[in-house]
C-alpha cells in the first residue's frame, strides 16, 4: 500500500490523487471513502479551473489528459446533478 501511495504522489493529475484519497482511506467505512474521494475531486476541479486554459478547453497532450479529463467530466455531472437534486427538495 506504501508503494501505491507514493506511485500516485509521483504521477502527476486529478486521477492520481483520487485514487490517492481512496487508498489513504481505504480502512474506513464506505461513506468516509466517499467523502475523501469527493473533496479530492472537488479540489481538483478547482485547481483545474484556477489554471488559465483549463481542461475543457485544452486537448489531450499526455496519455493519461484523456482519462483525467473523463473522471473531472463525470464529477462535474455528479456534482451537479447532486445540486439540482438539492435545489429541488422542499426545505422542511
Amino acid at each position: 500500500m506504501v508503494e501505491a501511495v507514493s506511485i500516485c504522489e509521483e504521477t502527476p493529475g486529478p486521477v492520481a490523487s483520487i485514487v490517492r484519497a481512496a487508498i489513504l482511506h481505504h480502512d474506513e467505512d464506505k461513506e468516509s471513502i466517499q467523502r475523501a474521494i469527493e473533496e479530492t475531486g472537488l479540489e481538483e476541479i478547482s485547481a483545474t479551473r484556477a489554471q488559465p486554459g483549463h481542461a475543457r478547453d485544452a486537448r489531450p497532450t499526455h496519455a493519461h489528459d484523456g482519462p483525467s479529463r473523463a473522471v473531472l467530466g463525470m464529477m462535474r455531472v455528479l456534482l451537479t446533478f447532486q445540486e439540482n437534486r438539492r435545489s429541488s427538495t422542499p426545505a422542511t
